[in-house]
Protein backbone atom coordinates (compact mmCIF):
# COMPACT_ATOMS: atom_id res chain seq x y z
CA UNK A 1 0.00 0.00 0.00
CA UNK A 2 3.27 2.20 0.79
CA UNK A 3 4.77 0.95 -2.34
CA UNK A 4 1.07 2.34 -4.29
CA UNK A 5 1.10 5.52 -2.65
CA UNK A 6 4.40 6.22 -3.80
CA UNK A 7 3.77 5.67 -7.00
CA UNK A 8 0.67 7.58 -7.10
CA UNK A 9 2.73 10.63 -5.32
CA UNK A 10 5.58 10.49 -8.43
CA UNK A 11 3.05 10.79 -10.72
CA UNK A 12 1.06 13.71 -9.30
CA UNK A 13 4.38 15.41 -9.43
CA UNK A 14 4.91 14.69 -12.36
CA UNK A 15 1.75 15.56 -13.94
CA UNK A 16 1.76 18.84 -12.19
CA UNK A 17 5.17 19.59 -13.57
CA UNK A 18 3.67 18.71 -17.16
CA UNK A 19 0.75 20.53 -16.59
CA UNK A 20 2.96 23.87 -15.56
CA UNK A 21 5.05 23.08 -18.66
CA UNK A 22 2.48 23.23 -21.19
CA UNK A 23 0.95 25.82 -19.11
CA UNK A 24 3.74 27.92 -19.94
CA UNK A 25 4.23 26.85 -23.73
CA UNK A 26 0.21 27.73 -24.10
CA UNK A 27 0.94 30.96 -22.19
CA UNK A 28 4.12 31.77 -24.22
CA UNK A 29 1.68 30.98 -27.75
CA UNK A 30 -1.13 32.87 -26.28
CA UNK A 31 1.01 36.28 -25.54
CA UNK A 32 2.38 36.24 -28.98
CA UNK A 33 -0.83 35.89 -30.55
CA UNK A 34 -2.40 38.68 -28.28
CA UNK A 35 1.00 40.69 -29.25
CA UNK A 36 0.56 40.30 -33.45
CA UNK A 37 -3.22 40.56 -32.48
CA UNK A 38 -2.57 44.53 -30.76
CA UNK A 39 0.03 44.66 -34.10
CA UNK A 40 -2.68 44.23 -36.46
CA UNK A 41 -5.22 46.19 -34.37
CA UNK A 42 -3.10 49.17 -34.31
CA UNK A 43 -2.00 48.80 -38.29
CA UNK A 44 -6.03 48.93 -38.97
CA UNK A 45 -6.25 51.83 -36.68
CA UNK A 46 -3.57 53.55 -39.22
CA UNK A 47 -4.43 52.29 -42.43
CA UNK A 48 -8.39 53.13 -41.74
CA UNK A 49 -7.44 56.83 -40.90
CA UNK A 50 -5.22 56.55 -44.64
CA UNK A 51 -8.65 55.90 -45.81
CA UNK A 52 -10.29 58.56 -43.89
CA UNK A 53 -7.70 61.13 -45.47
CA UNK A 54 -7.95 59.68 -49.21
CA UNK A 55 -11.52 59.56 -48.83
CA UNK A 56 -11.74 63.14 -47.88
CA UNK A 57 -9.31 64.60 -50.56
CA UNK A 58 -11.10 62.63 -53.22
CA UNK A 59 -14.67 63.63 -51.94
CA UNK A 60 -12.86 67.37 -52.41
CA UNK A 61 -11.22 66.66 -55.84
CA UNK A 62 -14.33 64.81 -57.32
CA UNK A 63 -16.69 67.69 -56.25
CA UNK A 64 -14.00 70.30 -57.56
CA UNK A 65 -13.71 68.44 -60.98
CA UNK A 66 -17.54 67.44 -61.47
CA UNK A 67 -18.00 70.89 -61.00
CA UNK A 68 -15.66 71.81 -64.54
CA UNK A 69 -17.26 69.31 -66.20
CA UNK A 70 -20.95 70.72 -65.05
CA UNK A 71 -19.57 74.02 -66.23
CA UNK A 72 -18.63 73.19 -69.81
CA UNK A 73 -21.36 70.51 -70.32
CA UNK A 74 -23.98 73.66 -69.76
CA UNK A 75 -21.88 75.58 -72.42
CA UNK A 76 -22.22 72.36 -75.01
CA UNK A 77 -25.96 71.96 -74.65
CA UNK A 78 -26.66 75.36 -76.03
CA UNK A 79 -24.46 74.97 -79.46
CA UNK A 80 -25.54 72.12 -82.42
CA UNK A 81 -23.17 69.05 -82.34
CA UNK A 82 -21.17 70.09 -84.95
CA UNK A 83 -20.57 73.41 -82.89
CA UNK A 84 -19.80 71.37 -79.64
CA UNK A 85 -15.64 70.10 -80.04
CA UNK A 86 -15.56 74.46 -80.65
CA UNK A 87 -17.22 75.05 -77.85
CA UNK A 88 -14.89 72.88 -76.06
CA UNK A 89 -11.86 73.97 -77.16
CA UNK A 90 -13.30 77.66 -76.66
CA UNK A 91 -13.55 76.78 -72.95
CA UNK A 92 -10.74 74.92 -72.29
CA UNK A 93 -8.43 77.86 -73.83
CA UNK A 94 -9.98 79.88 -70.14
CA UNK A 95 -10.20 76.75 -67.83
CA UNK A 96 -7.21 76.48 -65.11
CA UNK A 97 -7.38 73.23 -63.42
CA UNK A 98 -4.64 73.12 -60.87
CA UNK A 99 -1.14 73.55 -62.29
CA UNK A 100 -0.84 71.29 -65.40
CA UNK A 101 -5.13 69.94 -65.80
CA UNK A 102 -6.94 70.80 -68.75
CA UNK A 103 -10.31 69.05 -70.30
CA UNK A 104 -10.34 66.76 -73.39
CA UNK A 105 -13.10 65.11 -75.62
CA UNK A 106 -13.57 61.46 -76.84
CA UNK A 107 -15.65 60.10 -79.38
CA UNK A 108 -17.43 57.12 -78.17
CA UNK A 109 -14.71 54.87 -80.17
CA UNK A 110 -12.05 56.25 -77.97
CA UNK A 111 -10.43 58.95 -80.39
CA UNK A 112 -9.46 62.40 -78.95
CA UNK A 113 -11.86 65.03 -80.71
CA UNK A 114 -10.01 67.71 -78.39
CA UNK A 115 -6.76 66.78 -76.51
CA UNK A 116 -3.78 69.64 -75.68
CA UNK A 117 -1.55 66.83 -76.80
CA UNK A 118 -2.96 63.77 -78.56
CA UNK A 119 -5.41 65.62 -80.59
CA UNK A 120 -6.77 63.05 -83.25
CA UNK A 121 -5.08 59.79 -81.52
CA UNK A 122 -6.80 56.96 -80.38
CA UNK A 123 -6.69 55.77 -76.83
CA UNK A 124 -9.06 53.35 -76.28
CA UNK A 125 -6.77 50.63 -75.39
CA UNK A 126 -5.86 52.10 -72.62
CA UNK A 127 -7.87 51.36 -68.72
CA UNK A 128 -8.58 54.41 -67.31
CA UNK A 129 -10.01 55.18 -71.42
CA UNK A 130 -12.02 52.48 -71.41
CA UNK A 131 -13.29 53.58 -67.64
CA UNK A 132 -13.89 56.40 -68.70
CA UNK A 133 -16.13 55.76 -71.97
CA UNK A 134 -17.97 52.55 -69.98
CA UNK A 135 -19.41 55.02 -66.98
CA UNK A 136 -22.01 57.68 -67.56
CA UNK A 137 -20.52 59.95 -65.36
CA UNK A 138 -17.22 59.00 -62.55
CA UNK A 139 -14.10 59.40 -61.03
CA UNK A 140 -10.92 57.58 -62.08
CA UNK A 141 -7.66 57.73 -60.82
CA UNK A 142 -4.18 56.40 -62.44
CA UNK A 143 -0.65 56.70 -62.75
CA UNK A 144 0.32 59.05 -65.90
CA UNK A 145 2.90 60.94 -67.40
CA UNK A 146 2.35 63.91 -70.01
CA UNK A 147 4.29 63.81 -73.82
CA UNK A 148 6.58 66.72 -71.66
CA UNK A 149 7.46 64.74 -68.21
CA UNK A 150 9.29 62.32 -67.52
CA UNK A 151 8.15 59.69 -64.48
CA UNK A 152 4.59 58.98 -63.68
CA UNK A 153 2.05 60.74 -60.91
CA UNK A 154 -1.14 59.85 -59.42
CA UNK A 155 -3.75 61.42 -61.60
CA UNK A 156 -7.43 61.66 -61.35
CA UNK A 157 -10.44 62.45 -63.81
CA UNK A 158 -14.02 63.29 -63.80
CA UNK A 159 -15.69 62.08 -66.75
CA UNK A 160 -19.36 63.17 -68.54
CA UNK A 161 -21.01 61.80 -71.10
CA UNK A 162 -22.78 64.49 -73.52
CA UNK A 163 -26.07 63.70 -74.97
CA UNK A 164 -24.33 63.83 -78.03
CA UNK A 165 -22.61 60.34 -77.10
CA UNK A 166 -18.71 61.90 -76.82
CA UNK A 167 -17.15 61.78 -73.27
CA UNK A 168 -15.53 64.87 -71.32
CA UNK A 169 -13.22 64.93 -69.10
CA UNK A 170 -11.76 67.04 -66.85
CA UNK A 171 -8.51 65.54 -65.43
CA UNK A 172 -4.99 66.91 -63.79
CA UNK A 173 -2.58 66.24 -60.78
CA UNK A 174 -3.54 64.76 -57.99
CA UNK A 175 -1.09 66.43 -55.58
CA UNK A 176 -2.32 69.69 -57.79
CA UNK A 177 -5.58 69.86 -55.83
CA UNK A 178 -4.52 69.49 -52.03
CA UNK A 179 -5.51 73.14 -51.77
CA UNK A 180 -9.22 71.87 -52.07
CA UNK A 181 -9.18 69.77 -48.88
CA UNK A 182 -10.40 71.63 -45.77
CA UNK A 183 -7.26 70.02 -43.21
CA UNK A 184 -8.66 71.29 -40.16
CA UNK A 185 -12.33 69.60 -40.91
CA UNK A 186 -10.09 66.42 -41.89
CA UNK A 187 -8.24 66.24 -38.40
CA UNK A 188 -11.36 66.81 -36.68
CA UNK A 189 -11.99 63.57 -38.14
CA UNK A 190 -8.87 61.88 -37.32
CA UNK A 191 -9.14 63.69 -33.79
CA UNK A 192 -11.46 60.94 -32.53
CA UNK A 193 -9.29 58.17 -32.60
CA UNK A 194 -8.23 57.42 -29.60
CA UNK A 195 -7.55 54.15 -27.63
CA UNK A 196 -6.54 53.21 -24.16
CA UNK A 197 -4.72 55.69 -22.20
CA UNK A 198 -1.98 56.80 -24.25
CA UNK A 199 -3.00 56.04 -28.00
CA UNK A 200 -3.97 58.57 -30.73
CA UNK A 201 -3.38 58.87 -34.05
CA UNK A 202 -1.46 61.75 -34.95
CA UNK A 203 0.37 63.48 -38.23
CA UNK A 204 3.82 65.02 -38.96
CA UNK A 205 4.90 66.07 -42.07
CA UNK A 206 8.21 65.69 -44.15
CA UNK A 207 10.15 68.64 -42.66
CA UNK A 208 9.26 67.41 -39.23
CA UNK A 209 6.37 69.73 -37.75
CA UNK A 210 3.40 67.82 -35.99
CA UNK A 211 0.72 68.65 -38.05
CA UNK A 212 -1.71 66.98 -35.68
CA UNK A 213 -1.36 66.23 -32.28
CA UNK A 214 -3.38 66.34 -28.49
CA UNK A 215 -0.40 68.29 -27.13
CA UNK A 216 2.72 69.15 -29.75
CA UNK A 217 0.41 70.38 -32.55
CA UNK A 218 2.44 72.75 -35.44
CA UNK A 219 5.66 71.98 -33.20
CA UNK A 220 8.87 69.78 -34.47
CA UNK A 221 8.65 66.22 -34.25
CA UNK A 222 11.27 66.58 -31.73
CA UNK A 223 9.12 68.04 -29.00
CA UNK A 224 7.60 64.81 -29.19
CA UNK A 225 10.07 61.80 -29.35
CA UNK A 226 13.23 64.25 -29.32
CA UNK A 227 16.60 61.99 -31.03
CA UNK A 228 14.27 59.62 -32.33
CA UNK A 229 12.88 62.24 -35.01
CA UNK A 230 15.47 61.74 -37.74
CA UNK A 231 15.11 58.21 -37.25
CA UNK A 232 11.69 58.09 -37.86
CA UNK A 233 12.06 60.50 -40.77
CA UNK A 234 14.43 58.67 -42.61
CA UNK A 235 12.38 55.39 -41.83
CA UNK A 236 9.68 56.69 -43.49
CA UNK A 237 11.23 57.72 -46.85
CA UNK A 238 12.96 54.33 -46.80
CA UNK A 239 9.69 52.39 -45.63
CA UNK A 240 6.30 54.32 -46.15
CA UNK A 241 4.52 51.94 -44.27
CA UNK A 242 6.11 50.23 -40.89
CA UNK A 243 6.88 50.04 -37.89
CA UNK A 244 8.93 52.22 -35.15
CA UNK A 245 9.83 51.91 -31.84
CA UNK A 246 11.62 54.69 -29.30
CA UNK A 247 12.04 55.05 -25.36
CA UNK A 248 10.28 57.74 -23.94
CA UNK A 249 10.33 58.61 -19.94
CA UNK A 250 7.12 58.47 -17.63
CA UNK A 251 6.28 59.19 -14.05
CA UNK A 252 7.34 55.26 -13.91
CA UNK A 253 10.81 55.42 -15.60
CA UNK A 254 11.86 55.00 -18.96
CA UNK A 255 9.55 52.60 -21.39
CA UNK A 256 9.07 52.27 -25.06
CA UNK A 257 6.69 53.90 -27.30
CA UNK A 258 5.61 51.76 -30.61
CA UNK A 259 4.63 53.90 -33.71
CA UNK A 260 2.73 52.30 -36.25
CA UNK A 261 2.70 54.71 -39.29
CA UNK A 262 1.86 55.12 -43.32
CA UNK A 263 2.81 57.62 -45.78
CA UNK A 264 0.02 59.90 -47.18
CA UNK A 265 1.88 60.92 -50.69
CA UNK A 266 -0.45 63.51 -51.69
CA UNK A 267 -0.22 65.54 -48.17
CA UNK A 268 3.21 64.91 -47.11
CA UNK A 269 1.94 63.33 -44.19
CA UNK A 270 3.11 60.38 -41.77
CA UNK A 271 -0.15 58.96 -39.93
CA UNK A 272 0.64 57.55 -37.22
CA UNK A 273 -0.57 55.60 -33.97
CA UNK A 274 1.18 55.63 -31.39
CA UNK A 275 0.86 53.61 -27.89
CA UNK A 276 2.79 53.14 -24.71
CA UNK A 277 4.86 49.61 -24.20
CA UNK A 278 2.82 49.09 -21.21
CA UNK A 279 -0.47 49.40 -22.70
CA UNK A 280 0.47 47.55 -25.52
CA UNK A 281 1.14 44.71 -22.80
CA UNK A 282 -1.53 45.31 -20.67
CA UNK A 283 -3.23 42.23 -22.51
CA UNK A 284 -0.37 40.23 -21.43
CA UNK A 285 -0.21 41.16 -17.63
CA UNK A 286 -4.04 41.10 -17.71
CA UNK A 287 -3.43 37.62 -18.94
CA UNK A 288 -0.66 36.63 -16.55
CA UNK A 289 -2.71 37.58 -13.35
CA UNK A 290 -5.63 35.92 -14.48
CA UNK A 291 -3.29 32.75 -15.05
CA UNK A 292 -1.39 33.07 -11.83
CA UNK A 293 -5.36 33.47 -9.93
CA UNK A 294 -5.92 30.18 -11.94
CA UNK A 295 -2.90 28.58 -10.34
CA UNK A 296 -3.32 29.74 -7.21
CA UNK A 297 -7.13 28.79 -7.12
CA UNK A 298 -5.93 25.35 -8.51
CA UNK A 299 -3.33 25.07 -5.86
CA UNK A 300 -5.88 26.22 -3.24
CA UNK A 301 -7.99 23.61 -4.21
CA UNK A 302 -5.48 20.72 -4.57
CA UNK A 303 -4.06 21.39 -1.11
CA UNK A 304 -7.90 21.76 0.40
CA UNK A 305 -8.33 18.10 -1.50
CA UNK A 306 -5.00 16.57 0.14
CA UNK A 307 -6.32 18.28 3.20
CA UNK A 308 -9.49 16.24 2.93
CA UNK A 309 -8.10 13.06 1.85
CA UNK A 310 -5.38 13.29 4.42
CA UNK A 311 -8.46 13.91 7.26
CA UNK A 312 -10.43 11.13 5.88
CA UNK A 313 -7.80 8.89 5.54
CA UNK A 314 -6.80 9.38 9.42
CA UNK A 315 -9.94 8.70 10.13
CA UNK A 316 -10.75 5.95 7.96
CA UNK A 317 -7.72 4.51 9.83
CA UNK A 318 -9.04 5.80 12.96
CA UNK A 319 -12.19 3.46 12.52
CA UNK A 320 -10.59 0.81 11.33
CA UNK A 321 -8.62 0.32 14.56
CA UNK A 322 -11.73 1.07 16.68
CA UNK A 323 -13.46 -1.41 18.31
CA UNK A 324 -17.22 -1.36 16.24
CA UNK A 325 -19.40 -1.63 19.39
CA UNK A 326 -17.47 0.12 22.08
CA UNK A 327 -15.39 2.94 20.44
CA UNK A 328 -12.09 1.67 22.17
CA UNK A 329 -9.00 0.62 21.01
CA UNK A 330 -9.02 -2.73 18.73
CA UNK A 331 -6.63 -5.59 20.50
CA UNK A 332 -4.96 -5.13 17.02
CA UNK A 333 -4.51 -1.57 17.24
CA UNK A 334 -4.36 -2.05 20.63
CA UNK A 335 -1.39 -3.93 20.43
CA UNK A 336 0.48 -1.35 17.43
CA UNK A 337 -0.09 1.11 20.11
CA UNK A 338 1.91 -0.66 23.21
CA UNK A 339 4.96 -1.40 20.80
CA UNK A 340 5.46 2.00 19.66
CA UNK A 341 5.42 3.24 23.12
CA UNK A 342 8.09 0.97 24.17
CA UNK A 343 10.02 1.69 21.11
CA UNK A 344 13.49 3.45 21.92
CA UNK A 345 12.05 6.50 20.03
CA UNK A 346 9.31 7.06 22.72
CA UNK A 347 9.49 9.83 25.00
CA UNK A 348 7.49 7.27 27.79
CA UNK A 349 9.39 5.18 30.58
CA UNK A 350 10.46 1.34 29.70
CA UNK A 351 10.32 0.83 33.63
CA UNK A 352 7.51 0.89 35.67
CA UNK A 353 4.62 -0.91 33.60
CA UNK A 354 1.30 -2.64 34.50
CA UNK A 355 -1.38 -4.44 32.64
CA UNK A 356 -4.89 -4.99 33.57
CA UNK A 357 -7.16 -7.75 32.40
CA UNK A 358 -10.82 -7.45 33.24
CA UNK A 359 -13.60 -10.02 32.17
CA UNK A 360 -16.75 -9.67 32.40
CA UNK A 361 -18.67 -12.20 35.22
CA UNK A 362 -21.05 -14.56 34.25
CA UNK A 363 -21.46 -12.50 30.45
CA UNK A 364 -22.66 -15.44 28.51
CA UNK A 365 -25.66 -16.23 30.74
CA UNK A 366 -26.98 -12.12 30.05
CA UNK A 367 -26.64 -13.47 26.41
CA UNK A 368 -28.49 -16.51 27.39
CA UNK A 369 -31.31 -14.88 29.22
CA UNK A 370 -31.58 -11.16 27.78
CA UNK A 371 -30.52 -12.03 24.33
CA UNK A 372 -27.43 -10.38 22.42
CA UNK A 373 -28.43 -6.68 22.53
CA UNK A 374 -28.67 -6.68 26.33
CA UNK A 375 -25.43 -8.22 26.35
CA UNK A 376 -23.86 -5.58 23.91
CA UNK A 377 -25.22 -3.26 26.18
CA UNK A 378 -23.41 -4.60 29.49
CA UNK A 379 -20.29 -4.04 27.19
CA UNK A 380 -20.23 -0.67 25.92
CA UNK A 381 -21.60 0.68 29.35
CA UNK A 382 -18.36 -1.46 31.35
CA UNK A 383 -16.78 0.08 27.97
CA UNK A 384 -17.81 3.98 28.98
CA UNK A 385 -16.62 3.37 32.66
CA UNK A 386 -13.22 2.36 31.78
CA UNK A 387 -12.87 5.52 29.44
CA UNK A 388 -13.63 7.61 32.59
CA UNK A 389 -9.93 6.46 33.79
CA UNK A 390 -7.93 7.49 30.21
CA UNK A 391 -5.10 9.14 30.22
CA UNK A 392 -1.69 10.08 28.40
CA UNK A 393 -0.29 7.64 30.43
CA UNK A 394 -2.53 4.80 29.71
CA UNK A 395 -4.15 2.58 27.18
CA UNK A 396 -7.58 0.98 27.42
CA UNK A 397 -8.74 -1.41 24.93
CA UNK A 398 -11.44 -4.63 24.04
CA UNK A 399 -9.43 -7.38 24.16
CA UNK A 400 -11.94 -10.27 23.07
CA UNK A 401 -15.46 -10.68 23.53
CA UNK A 402 -16.22 -9.20 26.97
CA UNK A 403 -12.54 -9.20 27.83
CA UNK A 404 -10.74 -5.59 28.72
CA UNK A 405 -7.54 -4.18 28.85
CA UNK A 406 -5.75 -1.63 30.18
CA UNK A 407 -2.29 -0.86 30.40
CA UNK A 408 -0.33 1.91 32.35
CA UNK A 409 2.98 3.94 32.57
CA UNK A 410 2.76 6.15 35.77
CA UNK A 411 2.08 3.90 38.60
CA UNK A 412 3.99 0.75 40.75
CA UNK A 413 2.93 -1.98 41.75
CA UNK A 414 0.83 -1.44 44.53
CA UNK A 415 -0.79 1.52 42.88
CA UNK A 416 -1.61 -0.96 39.81
CA UNK A 417 -3.65 -2.80 42.43
CA UNK A 418 -5.39 0.18 43.63
CA UNK A 419 -6.21 1.35 39.79
CA UNK A 420 -7.28 -2.43 39.37
CA UNK A 421 -9.82 -2.11 42.29
CA UNK A 422 -11.13 1.11 41.49
CA UNK A 423 -11.74 -0.03 38.10
CA UNK A 424 -13.72 -3.04 39.42
CA UNK A 425 -15.83 -0.92 41.83
CA UNK A 426 -16.64 1.82 39.38
CA UNK A 427 -18.08 -1.36 37.60
CA UNK A 428 -20.10 -2.40 40.32
CA UNK A 429 -21.84 0.57 40.17
CA UNK A 430 -23.44 0.76 37.08
CA UNK A 431 -27.27 1.56 36.68
CA UNK A 432 -30.06 0.32 34.15
CA UNK A 433 -28.82 -2.69 33.00
CA UNK A 434 -30.75 -5.80 33.07
CA UNK A 435 -29.08 -7.16 35.50
CA UNK A 436 -25.52 -5.98 38.36
CA UNK A 437 -22.70 -6.52 36.39
CA UNK A 438 -19.03 -7.48 37.96
CA UNK A 439 -15.75 -7.80 36.40
CA UNK A 440 -13.09 -9.96 37.67
CA UNK A 441 -9.29 -8.77 37.26
CA UNK A 442 -5.89 -9.79 36.54
CA UNK A 443 -2.56 -7.67 37.05
CA UNK A 444 0.73 -7.93 36.23
CA UNK A 445 3.70 -5.50 36.89
CA UNK A 446 6.66 -5.56 35.08
CA UNK A 447 9.55 -3.38 36.15
CA UNK A 448 11.34 -3.79 32.72
CA UNK A 449 8.99 -4.15 29.72
CA UNK A 450 11.19 -6.40 26.81
CA UNK A 451 7.91 -8.48 25.42
CA UNK A 452 3.95 -7.25 25.79
CA UNK A 453 2.95 -10.31 24.73
CA UNK A 454 4.51 -12.32 27.93
CA UNK A 455 3.70 -9.37 30.26
CA UNK A 456 -0.64 -10.03 28.64
CA UNK A 457 -0.60 -13.78 28.96
CA UNK A 458 0.74 -13.42 32.91
CA UNK A 459 -2.14 -11.18 33.73
CA UNK A 460 -4.05 -13.82 32.01
CA UNK A 461 -3.20 -16.15 34.32
CA UNK A 462 -4.00 -13.29 37.32
CA UNK A 463 -7.61 -13.37 35.63
CA UNK A 464 -7.76 -16.90 35.92
CA UNK A 465 -7.17 -17.31 39.61
CA UNK A 466 -10.05 -14.17 40.39
CA UNK A 467 -12.35 -16.09 38.35
CA UNK A 468 -11.46 -19.19 40.28
CA UNK A 469 -11.67 -17.29 43.61
CA UNK A 470 -15.18 -16.22 43.18
CA UNK A 471 -14.76 -13.65 40.38
CA UNK A 472 -15.58 -9.95 41.34
CA UNK A 473 -11.88 -9.43 42.65
CA UNK A 474 -8.51 -8.36 41.67
CA UNK A 475 -5.67 -10.88 41.16
CA UNK A 476 -1.87 -9.62 41.11
CA UNK A 477 0.70 -11.93 39.19
CA UNK A 478 3.64 -12.92 40.95
CA UNK A 479 5.91 -15.82 39.99
CA UNK A 480 4.15 -19.31 41.42
CA UNK A 481 1.90 -16.50 43.57
CA UNK A 482 -1.03 -14.25 43.14
CA UNK A 483 -2.15 -11.62 46.05
CA UNK A 484 -5.92 -10.47 46.48
CA UNK A 485 -4.83 -6.86 47.95
CA UNK A 486 -1.54 -5.24 49.95
CA UNK A 487 -1.99 -5.70 54.10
Amino acid sequence: MKVRRKYILSFSIVLAVVSLILSAVQFNRTKESLLESNQFFFRTIVNASYDIVDTTVNEAIRTYLKGVTDTVTSHTVRVNPEQEVDEVIRIANELVIGESGYIYLMSPQGVHLYHPFLQGQSRAHLTHIQQQLSTKSGMTQYSHANPHEVGKRAKVAYSVRLPSGNTLVATTYKDELMYLVDLEALKDKLRKYSYGDSGYVYIVDLQGELVLQPNFEHQHLKALIEDSSELLLDKVVAEPEGHFSYSISTEDGTTSKNIFYKFYPYLNWVISAGVLEQELNKNHSLLLASLMTLVVSLLSIIVVLVLYLRHRHLKILDVASLDYLTGLHSRRSFIEQIKLRISDNSPYPLQGVGVILLDIDHFKSVNDLHGHAQGDRVICAVAKTLKQFTSNHRLIARYGGEEFILVTFDCDERQLFELSEALRHRVEQIQGLVSPVTVSAGCCYAQVLFQIEGTIEKADKALYQAKESGRNNTQMYRENEYRIAYT
